[in-house]
């Protein structure tokens, strides 16, 4: 979606001014040194299960606390993480890419089942 070119130039705009204050900035030496080697694959799945996890557990707290928002987070970043894959795997196959696929259509199915439900339930209160 966006090139490890474009994640770096942003980065070195988003630290220039915090470097020309301190040229020693651990922070933006970091940030800078990390989006440097996103051409590396081993960087970029790293950053991405983790980016994919950490989207997945905010959802998993909203889904759980019913908050009506995170379905529509669910489906909209859960289609993307898997649109994004299939296209990885059009071109470069992995059962692991293809098996975390699979799971994430898995975990929309079930969020649709819940959300339809849940809508349900909204519509037909209970009757006593």
């Amino acid at each position: 979606m966006i090139s490890p070119d474009t994640l770096n130039h942003l980065a070195q705009r988003l630290t220039q001014h915090e470097l020309s204050e301190d040229p020693k900035d651990f922070w933006a030496h970091h940030l800078l040194h990390l989006t440097g080697n996103l051409h590396s694959t081993q960087t970029f799945g790293a950053l991405y299960l983790l980016t994919h996890g950490l989207v997945k557990l905010v959802i998993v707290v909203g889904l759980l606390r019913r908050e009506h928002w995170a379905y529509y987070v669910a489906f909209v970043f859960l289609g993307g993480f898997v649109v994004y894959q299939i296209y990885r795997l059009s071109y470069a196959p992995s059962a692991g890419l293809a098996l975390l696929t699979a799971f994430d259509l898995f975990i929309i199915w079930l969020t649709w089942r819940e959300f339809v439900r849940m809508r349900h339930a909204r519509v037909r209160p209970t009757m006593r």
